[in-house]
């Protein structure tokens, strides 16, 4: 019973070190496309937010959209790779000059990561705003 169970796990632990070795590491191109989804998911995600405190929504509705917006965010990291915010964010420092280059090369995708900078800092505000006016 002991050497079956043994074996069990050994095939596991082998199934699992292939799969990993098989894995496709994530590029700087990866990244970026990563970065800026989970970018627009963030900011469809914030402007639902905006409409639910205009309208003076409870707190657990605003909760439930925020939870939808993160599961939306963690499929979009699944699907690069498997990451996380965290691990996204570390490859991101390790990979910086790699990163740059790829902006270089593909200018449409720097330009539509400032839009979406200027667009998140907005809705800050106007939430800052509106959180403002409430109290």
């Amino acid at each position: 019973m002991k050497m079956l169970l043994l074996f069990s796990i050994l095939l596991l632990l082998c199934g699992w070190c292939l799969s990993q070795a098989q894995a496709e590491p994530l590029t700087p191109d990866d990244y970026i496309l990563a970065e800026l989804e989970v970018r627009r998911i963030t900011i469809e995600g914030m402007e639902k937010r905006v409409i639910l405190l205009e309208n003076g929504a409870n707190l657990e509705r605003q909760m439930q959209s925020s939870e939808q917006t993160e599961q939306a965010v963690a499929a979009a990291f699944a699907r690069y790779g498997g990451t996380n915010g965290a691990s996204h964010a570390a490859y991101g420092s390790r990979h910086k000059e790699g990163i740059v280059q790829a902006f270089a090369e593909h200018p449409e995708w720097r330009q539509e990561f400032e839009a979406l900078k200027g667009r998140f800092e907005a809705l800050s505000e106007q939430m800052d705003t509106i959180l403002e006016s409430k109290r």
